[in-house]
This record gives C-alpha cells, sequence and structure tokens, in this order.
C-alpha cells in the first residue's frame, strides 16, 4: 500500500491510500478536510478522481476534516460511500450532504481488497475514529485528534507498518502562546490533541511490545504552538534510536509518499 498525506493541519486534512492489485487500482481517501476544488486538484495529480475511490474514511466532523464546501460540492452520481462510525451518523446531514451513500463501521468493514477496522478516540464532544487499513501483507494504522491514548489503541495498532499519528503541540509552546486560556485547557485536557510527547510515548510503547512501526508520519502540527525543528529535536533527545522512523507530514502540500508492505504492491 501506498500513503500520501495530501495535507494535515488546522487549514484542512486528507489522505490518499493506494493499492495495486493485478491489474486494478484501489483508493482509499482518508478526510474531506479541503475544497472540492483543491482536493479534486489534489486527487488528479495523483492518477485518480474522487469518483474513482473505493470510499472516503471520515474521522470526524470539525471542518478542518469536512470541508463545508462538500455541502455543494458532492456528485450526486458515482460517489463513493462516507465510511463512519454509527457514533458520527448525523454528521453527513449536519454537513449537507444528506444525499451522500454512507457504510457504517462498528468494528470491521470489507471494501474490495481492503480490511478496515475502527476505533472510538478521545476527541471534544463527539469523539474521533482511529482506522487500521490491512490489504494482504500491508497495514497502515490512522491515529489524530486524540486528546490521550486510550488503552486499547496500543492492541489496536499492534503489527502496523505505516503509523500516521498525531503530534499536534509542544506544551511549553502551548503554554506560552497567547492563546486564550480556555482554548489551551480544550486542546490539553485529555480530549483535545495529542503533544509530541504523547506521541513519543504511544510509539516507544509500541517498540517496547516487540510492534514497532517500520515508519511514523507524525500529523497535524500546530501551526502557532509546534514546528517540524521543534518535533525532531524532540525526539533526537527523548527517542533517539526511533528518530530515524520519523517523517513529518506537512500542513498544506502533499507530503511525500511511503509505503506499507512489500513494494511489489505499490
Amino acid at each position: 500500500m501506498r500513503l500520501r498525506v495530501l495535507a494535515s493541519g488546522s487549514s484542512g486534512n486528507a489522505a490518499l491510500i493506494t493499492l495495486h492489485q493485478a491489474d486494478r487500482r484501489h483508493d482509499l481517501l482518508i478526510d474531506l478536510g479541503l475544497s472540492p476544488r483543491r482536493l479534486r486538484g489534489l486527487l488528479s495529480a495523483e492518477g485518480v478522481d474522487l469518483e474513482g475511490l473505493a470510499a472516503v474514511l471520515l474521522t470526524h466532523g470539525d471542518v478542518d476534516h469536512l470541508h463545508p464546501g462538500w455541502a455543494r460540492g458532492w456528485p450526486s452520481l458515482l460517489a463513493p460511500p462516507i465510511v463512519l462510525r454509527p457514533d458520527h451518523g448525523a454528521l453527513p446531514a449536519r454537513a449537507g450532504l444528506s444525499q451522500a451513500t454512507t457504510r457504517w463501521i462498528a468494528d470491521e468493514l470489507s471494501l474490495g481488497p481492503f480490511r478496515i477496522r475502527s476505533l472510538a478516540l478521545p476527541h471534544d464532544s463527539e469523539g474521533s475514529t482511529a482506522f487500521r487499513i490491512d490489504a494482504g501483507e500491508a497495514s497502515v494504522g490512522w491515529a489524530t485528534d486524540l486528546g490521550r491514548v486510550p488503552d486499547p489503541l496500543h492492541e489496536f495498532m499492534r503489527g502496523v507498518q505505516v503509523l500516521g499519528l498525531e503530534s499536534n503541540y509542544d506544551p511549553d509552546m502551548q503554554r506560552a502562546s497567547a492563546r486564550p486560556e480556555h482554548l489551551k485547557r480544550r486542546i490539553m485536557d485529555g480530549r483535545g490533541h495529542l503533544s509530541n510527547e504523547q506521541a513519543i510515548d504511544f510509539v516507544r510503547s509500541l517498540h517496547q511490545a516487540d510492534a514497532t512501526p517500520e515508519l511514523v508520519m507524525l500529523l497535524h502540527l500546530s501551526e502557532q504552538c509546534n514546528h517540524p525543528d521543534v518535533v525532531r529535536e524532540t525526539w533526537l533527545r527523548q527517542a533517539p534510536d526511533l528518530a530515524p522512523r520519523l517523517r513529518i507530514a506537512d500542513r498544506r502540500t502533499p507530503s511525500e509518499a511511503v509505503i506499507a508492505g512489500p513494494a511489489a504492491l505499490a
């Protein structure tokens, strides 16, 4: 499987997973956080259009993951299904996508060659969704917008080769920022976002359980309260043995594609 993060941050989130199997191509999109025009352009550059996707996996309904422009830009014909947990069943209609086809995922769902699993994550009042996508020998895990690491996430991500994981803020930068105190509390109270240190602790816990991902793609860095250089320095200081596995997704431009599983699948 091939993963390319198209954008990741408060200005919008989307990622593309591609699998070539025999003579067929299969594509999954994670989140719709970019405008229809921009996302269609990025997909076109990857050789696929929206209507050709197997499905869209929706983590949650914040506007940086479900752009309001899709209320007018969602195709009525040949649109892919939106996959979401039943707890998020009201999101499509609330976002103006009542005409969209939805597929519920309580635990596991098979779509073509993909085996998709989901797990509820703590984030604000409605929560977010972690996904695990397996196909043959390849496996990708995805967890963003979570205020803390719930215990089941350790087993859920065991054995994934590529892990997409939020690393939203540096605590010192957060506390020193000009943000209002209520926003700082919301982000850091266990139901907001994951800090750099929390991300490192989670990857270290997988490493200690003999389940180290081959590559970790860090997601959703705060523009005000984080920086790629700060992230790299923190990893080099706290987890130097794991730092070589690190990649950092860009906020606004597609990141380098990464491969999960045998390269022949990509």
